[in-house]
């Protein structure tokens, strides 16, 4: 009975072993204390340190890597779906369509020539 646990443990070992050391690494990467005021302010010379129309750009970026993450389920389980009976290039190509007109509309309003 314990051996079935005992991947569980090594595995929270190692994730707490990874948050030490992302705590440490960015302990050592992060600013020093003199410089602790550029941090904490939102503009410098008048321009935000992160123009909001990135916010855009950024959550395009993550969507289309989500919809990466579904395609590559989606290539996994191609053969199973096509044993099972089904379609799987009609789900693809409806999926797809999705995708393509949300990035079509943010070309069209030019979200991405703001940059």
């Amino acid at each position: 009975m314990v051996q079935q646990y005992a991947a569980i443990l090594v595995l929270v070992i190692v994730a707490l072993a990874m948050v030490f050391c992302c705590r440490l690494i960015s302990s050592y990467l992060r600013l020093s204390r003199s410089h602790a005021n550029v941090k904490d302010k939102s503009y410098v010379d008048g321009e935000p340190t992160f123009p909001f129309k990135h916010y855009g750009i950024a959550f395009v970026a993550l969507g289309l890597q989500g919809a990466l993450a579904l395609l590559l389920i989606w290539i996994a389980e191609f053969r199973t779906l096509l044993l099972q009976g089904k379609d799987p290039l009609i789900e693809i190509l409806v999926f797809l369509t999705i995708i393509g007109s949300g990035v079509v509309t943010i070309w069209r309003k030019a979200g991405f020539s703001r940059i």
